[in-house]
């Protein structure tokens, strides 16, 4: 795509729509010559025996907005053969001054539907790993359960997988790296109060947001990335940046559930941590998802949340849990200079119901899923004792598992109202 912009005082419209009358036997009656127009005028083709632009020939839609904002301009000679932008523009002379480059890279990311965007330092991160590694076992982290049988029905086969999920720094990734960009997406309110209620038994639309959200996020991660890289920076993505969050279970697979780079956020300045683990912001509470970008750009960046507080302290994260998974103990982390209470939660407990929908609480119940195992009455929960229980999911719905995610759908920060 290419951006072009022509101040309106170039451009002289009455000409132009009169142009189209008596010249749009050049194309067909149909043919909305005036974008054509136009997009000469501001280089984006040139009209021949059609409208042609050196990036697709003839096989382009081109449209036009006359608008009274005061926009850069841009002029582009085709025949000139001057080499065009293939990005938003802005001023050469501007693209090495930080400020602007957070601007521009900020305004794309919201164009691309994302609601919160923030930036830390890397270096935020070095001194937060050691403590994470000392009370969270590391080695939980990469243990899962997936099925062997690949067929969408039939019997569930568990198999134990190692997968190599490490507690890391910005730098683990990215030797330079310099800026850590958070970018989240929020889930509709009303989408939130409606969830799971007796009336409406909907859930299914909060799976397709979770979704859709996580793959809008992606995309727009993927348009920051590429732009910065056309800049000559190097970028990577990640869902789970410090490692330790975990993945919720969707129809459409495994998606990175809402402790996934919760730290990261509140290192970039969106909010808090709730009692629950994952990252509350004062516009949307728990409801939102987020996405990294590590970056060897230096970008001005936020300074850690420490506004009025979002957590309401009402306690439904802990008392809606099903697997009664938060143990109500907490480790301090610093971030920067803020110290952030960071609660210890049972994993294979609350994986048994999000993950591996294994508790019908979870929610998948409301889609006819009868999946229901209760946890064994003796020893500790292990990853053993998760993949036997696998075994027993429902034959028929075994693909088709909604989460419900009671600890925040109860969540009542960030003003979101809620009808139970």
């Amino acid at each position: 795509y290419r951006y072009k912009m022509q101040h309106s005082k170039d451009i002289n419209l009455k000409e132009v729509i009169i142009n189209e009358n008596y010249e749009s036997n050049r194309y067909g009656e149909k043919t909305p010559l005036i974008a054509y127009e136009l997009s000469e005028m501001v280089g984006v083709g040139i009209i021949e025996e059609d409208f042609k632009t050196p990036e697709f020939g003839e096989d382009v839609i081109v449209g036009a907005i006359v608008t009274d904002a005061n926009l850069d301009e841009l002029k582009y000679d085709l025949k000139q053969g001057k080499e065009y932008i293939n990005m938003p523009y802005i001023p050469n002379r501007m693209l090495n001054k930080a400020n602007t480059l957070r601007s521009v890279i900020e305004n794309i990311a919201r164009q691309n539907l994302v609601s919160l965007f923030g930036v830390a330092p890397a270096q935020i991160f070095d001194s937060m790993v050691p403590i994470l590694k000392e009370n969270l076992n590391e080695d939980e982290l990469g243990y899962g359960v997936i099925d062997e049988n690949r067929k969408p029905q039939g019997k569930w086969i568990s198999k134990i997988i190692k997968e190599d999920v490490k507690i890391c720094s910005p730098k683990d990734y990215m030797n330079d790296a310099r800026s850590v960009i958070v970018l989240g997406m929020n889930f509709p309110g009303e989408l939130i109060e409606n969830l799971g209620l007796d009336t409406s038994k909907q859930i299914g639309t909060y799976a397709y947001y979770t979704y859709q959200t996580i793959f809008e996020l992606r995309f727009a991660a993927l348009e920051v990335a590429n732009y910065l890289n056309k800049l000559g920076y190097k970028t990577l993505m990640t869902e789970n940046m410090l490692g330790i969050g975990s993945k919720v279970d969707n129809p459409r697979g495994l998606l990175p559930d809402f402790r996934c780079n919760a730290l990261e956020g509140v290192a970039a300045g969106l909010g808090e941590i709730g009692k629950n683990g994952g990252l509350l912001t004062p516009e949307y509470g728990a409801h939102q998802r987020q996405i990294v970008i590590i970056t060897d750009a230096e970008l001005p960046y936020n300074t850690p949340y420490n506004k009025e507080k979002i957590c309401l302290e009402c306690g439904n994260c802990i008392s809606k849990c099903p697997m009664s998974a938060y143990e109500e103990k907490y480790f301090t982390i610093s971030i920067g200079n803020k110290k952030v209470a960071y609660p210890l939660i049972n994993r294979y407990r609350c994986d048994w119901a999000k993950k591996y929908s294994l508790n019908k609480d979870a929610g998948h119940e409301l889609v006819g899923n009868k999946t229901h195992v209760e946890l064994p009455n003796e020893g500790e929960l292990n990853i053993e004792k998760v993949a036997e229980a696998c075994n027993l999911r429902d034959e028929i719905m075994k693909r088709r598992s909604v989460i419900l995610e009671p600890c925040i759908r109860y969540c009542k920060a960030g003003g979101i109202k809620h009808k139970r």
